[in-house]
């Protein structure tokens, strides 16, 4: 909005809204590539994460990453396996994952945890339960959490994320 007023004359916006500009002669769009990275971090103080190791392998399958890359960055981008893939330290022959949703329930059952009548995963009477944290104001991290939480949801895991103005980051379970 800020932009069409004539408020702002440059702006970085995200595929979605650049496609509100497309076509349009009255704005130049320049595709830019860079070394932005979104993932989902584990806070590992949390016991969940530091009881629970092989989870993290799990929602790693669990996660439909090419299916976020289409959908919110409108396939621009590239499917993340690491932090590192645009840069010098790049290893592409790292462990990469696919999208296997029956790979991650194995995984999670193989560690002890037992679909309840809800169809939540629990063991030793606790839900398999996290919350991802987002900064209010970075859409693109709220969309693709919402999509790691809906995967997560498919097989058991009761994952949800919040749009938080701050966040209690030594506290928080993952962001």
């Amino acid at each position: 909005l800020q932009r069409q007023s004539g408020e702002l004359n440059l702006a970085q916006v995200t595929p979605k809204d650049a496609q509100t500009f497309a076509g349009d002669d009255a704005y130049t769009i320049y595709h830019m590539e860079t070394s932005d990275y979104r993932g989902i971090m584990y806070n590992f103080n949390n016991k969940l994460w530091q009881d629970n190791k092989e989870l993290i392998h799990a929602f790693n399958c669990a996660v439909d990453r090419d299916a976020m890359v289409e959908s919110v960055l409108l396939g621009e981008g590239i499917t993340a396996y690491g932090p590192l893939q645009r840069n010098e330290y790049n290893d592409p022959d790292a462990q990469q994952e696919s999208y296997d949703p029956d790979k991650a329930k194995a995984i999670i059952e193989e560690e002890g945890w037992k679909l309840n009548d809800d169809g939540i995963y629990e063991k030793d009477g606790k839900t398999l339960s996290f919350t991802i944290n987002c900064m209010e104001g970075d859409q693109v991290r709220a969309d693709l959490a919402a999509i790691a939480c809906q995967n997560l949801k498919d097989i058991g895991v009761d994952a949800s994320y919040e749009v938080k103005s701050e966040i209690d980051w030594e506290n928080q379970e993952a962001r």
